[in-house]
């Protein structure tokens, strides 16, 4: 059976079992056996995994109890053995030098988390999720390119945290007009007064918390409710400290890992604010971050603004969870802060022309909101910059 131990707190003991300076075995022997193996490894990872949710279906109607928690129990060791090949996988590929593998590996285990899918998110998804960001924390090194699909992966881990306090506040309402109806139809029949006048108040609150409660209800499930279902999956799984974790340890990263980390970063920042389509690493996404195409593209989408609520550029604790367009900009400037501090000036420098390219253009925004935050942005980094004692 599974255990009970919380797979993004804990560390693995096996982090680092081929060392960089083994070049000699990892070029004799690791990389030529790995080359051939990887390809049928990810085919038979992938395929247990989509097959993990098909016991329930085949064996209700004809297995007994005993039966179907066996098969379950198996379904969970599957996931648990290929989320560890996948794990294992990209790490070989990440220190063998292995591009492609490493690519495809981290795409299908981003596709296996359904974020952003508009699916309801099943435990097995919600493990691939958790799988993903231990790569972040845990791999960083490795990752290259492939930040881009962890960056999308936060940004929806972020948005269904979002949707969680949003159900979290309106239950909070709920019960407060609950207690006002009881309260004014016990007033109303102390006094000898009707009290209808409460009822609707009532009503609402009603179909707000039935609506609130229903989110299992797999089959008839709209939206809305599947986000509220996935939110609560997340949320109780993949805490947001573990999150900004992964933002934090960007200053331990080396030189060359740090540019591939920022540059990613921009870029799916980037792609939020400006309403790209496509598919993770499609051609659709294949942009570049010079100031041409930058200022001539850098334009919300119509869905993006204008939805209401609080502007985009209040932080990130006032963003509406519908609005989740700036959480990538919000969290590159925080790692421009992490890194300012801990960087020498030359190092710093190599990351910033990337980051002030982005932070310019966005200033030049047509939301106000979107562009003000950037200018903000810029100026508290110029402050901090100019406050160094080595200038």
């Amino acid at each position: 059976r599974r255990s009970g131990r919380d797979p993004l707190r804990s560390s693995s003991t096996a982090r680092h079992f081929v060392g960089a300076a083994d070049s000699g075995l990892r070029d004799e022997y690791v990389t030529p056996m790995f080359d051939v193996a990887w390809g049928p490894a990810l085919a038979v990872f992938s395929t247990a995994i989509e097959s993990a949710n098909g016991t329930d279906g085949a064996l209700a109607s004809i297995a007994t109890d005993g039966e179907m928690d066996h098969a379950v129990d198996n379904a969970a060791a599957a996931v648990d053995v290929s989320l560890d090949g996948f794990r294992l996988a990209i790490r070989v590929a990440g220190l063998c030098g292995n591009v492609t593998a490493r690519d495809a590996c981290v795409r299908a285990l981003h596709n296996f988390t359904l974020l952003g899918s508009g699916h309801l998110l099943a435990d097995r998804h919600v493990r691939c999720t958790q799988a993903l960001l231990r790569l972040g924390r845990d791999d960083s090194e490795l990752l290259g390119v492939t930040w881009e699909h962890i960056f999308r992966a936060l940004t929806e881990v972020y948005r269904l945290h979002q949707v969680w306090e949003g159900m979290a506040r309106t239950e909070r309402r709920t019960a407060k007009a609950r207690e006002r109806a009881a309260a004014r139809a016990a007033a109303a029949e102390a006094g000898g007064e009707d009290g209808s006048t409460g009822n609707d108040d009532g009503s609402d609150a009603s179909s707000a918390y039935s609506d609130y409660n229903d989110v299992h209800l797999e089959e008839e499930m709209d939206k809305r409710m599947i986000d509220e279902a996935n939110a609560m999956a997340v949320h109780s799984a993949v805490p947001l400290d573990v999150v900004d974790g992964i933002f934090q340890r960007s200053t331990a990263l080396s030189r060359r890992s740090l540019n591939d980390f920022v540059y990613q970063l921009c870029r799916v920042s980037r792609m939020e604010i400006s309403g790209y389509g496509g598919h993770v690493g499609s051609d659709a996404n294949d942009i570049d971050l010079t100031n041409d195409h930058y200022m001539r593209h850098h334009t919300l989408s119509g869905d993006g603004a204008g939805d209401g609520g609080p502007g985009p550029g209040g932080g990130g604790a006032g963003v509406s969870a519908s609005q989740p367009a700036i959480y990538s900009l919000e969290k590159l400037v925080e790692v421009t802060h992490f890194n300012m501090e801990s960087r020498p000036r030359l190092i710093f420098a190599d990351i910033w022309g990337t980051i002030s390219t982005h932070l310019t253009s966005t200033a030049l925004h047509e939301e106000a909101a979107v562009a003000m935050y950037a200018v903000d942005s810029l100026r508290q980094l110029s402050l901090q910059f100019l406050n160094r004692e080595e200038l």
